[in-house]
């Protein structure tokens, strides 16, 4: 399920929804970049578009989403593509693609939300999504659902796992609680979501 085998005409073929949301992020990366000049300036990239409260709380409400198609500097937009390259396609095809769109709009504004009221600094990425994806799995993972094979339980678990000892190790030495609180805004989301589905889908109510 998460070891991308199709070729890339299938890929683009398939997973449309996926392919939007990095092409977005990437269409956002490259404009911030050679026409702003600001790739790595935080003041462009939060004032552009990040989760700024003091803004969100003056009316900037399409704050709450913007946020999530912005990055700081290559390193953070290449880490959270390369995730959703490869975890974005299998819930795209279990949701659908309708149900894919409302999970991450759902998942963005909930990590925006813990981080307002969490953390006071400003905030950019897609590690919301990201997250979520991961939450949305791991619980399917810790009830031993039927769609997961053992392979792909374990290595969901692994991967999300690391992912959250790298965000925390981050998160003390940059001492940037916003990356703790937006990816756990991201997570608890993706499990809520992930509970709330099978539970309906056992009760054929979706």
């Amino acid at each position: 399920m998460f070891i991308r085998t199709e070729s890339l005409n299938d890929y683009l073929r398939r997973y449309q929804i996926t392919l939007i949301i990095l092409l977005i992020n990437t269409l956002v990366m490259l404009f911030v970049w050679f026409c702003l000049n600001g790739i790595e300036n935080p003041y462009v990239v939060y004032q552009l578009g990040g989760l700024i409260n003091e803004n969100v709380l003056g009316g900037d409400y399409w704050r709450l989403l913007t946020y999530a198609f912005l990055h700081f500097g290559i390193y953070h937009y290449l880490f959270n593509m390369l995730f959703l390259m490869v975890l974005g396609p299998p819930l795209e095809i279990i949701l659908g693609k309708i149900k894919f769109i409302v999970f991450i709009f759902i998942s963005i504004i909930c990590t925006s939300i813990l981080v307002i009221i969490v953390s006071e600094q400003p905030g950019v990425g897609a590690s919301g999504i990201v997250f979520a994806i991961m939450g949305y799995f791991i619980f399917l993972a810790g009830r031993k659902d039927k769609s997961l094979s053992s392979f792909d339980s374990k290595l969901i678990i692994q991967v999300t796992l690391f992912s959250w000892i790298g965000t925390i190790i981050f998160s003390v030495v940059t001492e940037q609680m916003v990356t703790v609180s937006g990816h756990l805004g991201g997570f608890i989301s993706g499990i809520i979501l992930s509970f709330f589905r099978t539970t309906f889908k056992q009760n054929n109510l979706v």
